[in-house]
């Protein structure tokens, strides 16, 4: 794949964003927040047979491209700080300042965090054309 659109990259660093601070390993209650309760309310929801409607079908159209275009927003900020911060972390005087690189490992898992949104409001959009 094209290392431009490469997707899984992004779910990587997602998942390597969902760490506990204080252990520096993978937060399990994290995993369970972001893949499994979701994935479950899902399988839930369609062993049901919980259909959706043309409004709400619309109404979650909207919502995924308008949450699209604000985190693009919010993405090209982000990129612009992660630019002056390893512009100043490449500068000799600033080398083993702590504080410049946890801003640059928080706005790393920034750039992340909001990518797999992106992805997954995109995905929520082409989803909601094939159930229509």
């Amino acid at each position: 794949m094209n290392a431009k659109i490469n997707i899984c990259s992004l779910i990587k660093g997602h998942i390597k964003t969902l760490y506990d601070a204080s252990t520096q390993r993978l937060s399990y209650s994290d995993i369970v927040t972001f893949f499994i309760l979701p994935a479950v309310i899902a399988i839930l929801c369609s062993f049901w047979g919980v259909n959706l409607s043309n409004d709400i079908i619309s109404l979650l159209v909207n919502f995924g491209s308008i949450f699209t275009a604000l985190l693009l927003s919010v993405l090209v900020l982000v990129y612009d700080q992660v630019g002056k911060v390893t512009e100043k972390l490449n500068d000799d005087k600033n080398e083993n300042d702590l504080m410049l690189k946890l801003k640059s490992r928080l706005l790393q898992d920034l750039y992340f965090n909001i990518s797999y949104s992106m992805v997954l409001s995109l995905f929520l959009i082409v989803l909601c054309f094939f159930i229509q």
